[in-house]
């Protein structure tokens, strides 16, 4: 691959025709820096309530994203299989406080008899986008019944499930130490203050080096989470700094069996999901100039001191 093909938009089956082995995000194909649940149907008490329009554009996304997930080659980390099961149970629950809020309402206006026709025709109106919009979210609700499954079945299982913890905890020090993950706070604000951080991101990165480490596989990694990028990139420097054995051994992994990582977008011209390969590391990791063109060269809490003449930073000897 030449540093030219980078910048080149791809689709999700281009991706899979160049990759035997993908990991990928849980919400690869919800590019349009909405949180459609949050948005549209958390705060709806009734289905009339909720935007039809916006509905529909979830459920085309939820369906692809279904699609993605039936692939063979696709596979989750067990984070990302956490996930997709909370927001399983999440939808669910709303669905059955919608169901219960809308037969109660039913009993009610059932009791008032005396309807005036306006009312009436306000109410046939209500009806129509209330069964339009229940139709739609439950079909929501059983596609990510089955791109659970399908996440379950195709998970990411390692042969030293000890090799993967020690790396797994490694990568979740760098992410913490650095200040890596930083997309979704910036996309979606303090809207999940409350809500468990289950270290997907860290996991797939995780996932990704013990294959090409220990493994001796190439891997592709596909999110429309920029935090993936730049923990894949500290991490990899982080290890190179823990010893000269260590150095050489990640150098050989990374360019023998590269980990190649697509940050999927929304192509502007057509306003589907798009990818490029952000990072390919037999070819990127080793160029600094690249990382930090593209802002992925981000260490800064770990005690460190700065190589004026290669420009990122490393880990002092004494440390």
């Amino acid at each position: 691959m030449h540093k030219e093909d980078t910048q080149a938009l791809l689709s999700f089956e281009d991706i899979m025709d160049r990759e035997i082995y993908i990991i990928s995000d849980s919400d690869t194909h919800n590019t349009s820096g909405v949180d459609w649940y949050a948005d549209f149907v958390y705060p709806a008490d009734y289905y009339h309530e909720m935007d039809i329009h916006s509905l529909s554009s979830s459920a085309h996304c939820v369906a692809g994203l279904r699609d993605w997930f039936s692939e063979p080659r696709v596979h989750a980390v067990p984070n990302v299989v956490a996930e997709i099961a909370r927001f399983r149970d999440i939808l669910h629950y709303k669905v059955t406080m919608l169901n219960e809020f809308e037969t109660a309402r039913h009993r009610s206006s059932g009791k008032n008899r005396v309807v005036n026709r306006r009312k009436r025709k306000m109410n046939g109106r209500f009806e129509e986008r209330s069964g339009e919009a229940k139709s739609i979210l439950e079909g929501i609700c059983f596609d990510y019944v089955r791109i659970f499954k399908s996440a379950e079945k195709n998970a990411f299982r390692p042969e030293s499930p000890d090799r993967f913890r020690c790396i797994g905890e490694k990568v979740l020090h760098v992410a913490e130490s650095t200040g890596c993950k930083v997309d979704n706070k910036a996309l979606f604000g303090q809207r999940y203050t409350d809500c468990e951080d289950l270290h997907a991101d860290e996991q797939i990165v995780a996932a990704a080096l013990y294959r090409s480490l220990y493994e001796g596989k190439e891997t592709a990694i596909v999110t429309p989470d920029s935090d993936l990028a730049r923990i894949l990139v500290n991490t990899y420097y982080d290890m190179r700094q823990d010893s000269r054995e260590s150095a050489e051994v990640v150098s050989f992994a990374m360019s023998k069996y590269p980990i190649r990582l697509y940050f999927v977008k929304k192509d502007p011209l057509t306003s589907t999901s798009s990818a490029i390969l952000l990072i390919d590391s037999a070819e990127h990791l080793g160029d600094v100039d690249y990382l930090q063109e593209k802002g992925l060269v981000l260490v800064k809490a770990l005690p460190r001191s700065v190589d004026k003449d290669k420009g990122f930073y490393m880990r002092s000897v004494s440390d």
